[in-house]
């Protein structure tokens, strides 16, 4: 499954970058949301290389329900297929970011 990317928004700064990540990973949540019951909010971390690849496993940091644990997983591995490369002002150091996801 891969989403679609607003490549205008992430070129404009590293919160614009941060804004099209969160919103693609929302994206797989609201699906995730349809057939998954519990409600709640996860918070998740992890790396992603300047090609725009996740590196490593997603962590999660906390979760209102523990439930919730393995789909904010894999929401963040579904997501990864469509990150674009960093923009080049962003250098070539891997970025790691921690997102707040909602599931209702």
């Amino acid at each position: 499954m891969r989403f679609e990317w607003d490549g205008k928004k992430a070129e404009t700064d590293k919160e614009g970058y941060y804004a099209s990540i969160r919103e693609l990973i929302q994206r797989v949540v609201r699906v995730q949301s349809g057939i998954v019951p519990t409600k709640g909010r996860v918070v998740v971390q992890f790396t992603i290389n300047p090609e725009g690849r996740l590196q490593g496993s997603p962590r999660i940091l906390e979760a209102q329900e523990e439930s919730l644990k393995p789909q904010a997983e894999q929401a963040v591995l579904v997501a990864s297929n469509s990150f674009a490369p960093f923009p080049s002002h962003f250098g070539e150091e891997p970025r790691t970011f921690v997102v707040p996801l909602s599931y209702e």
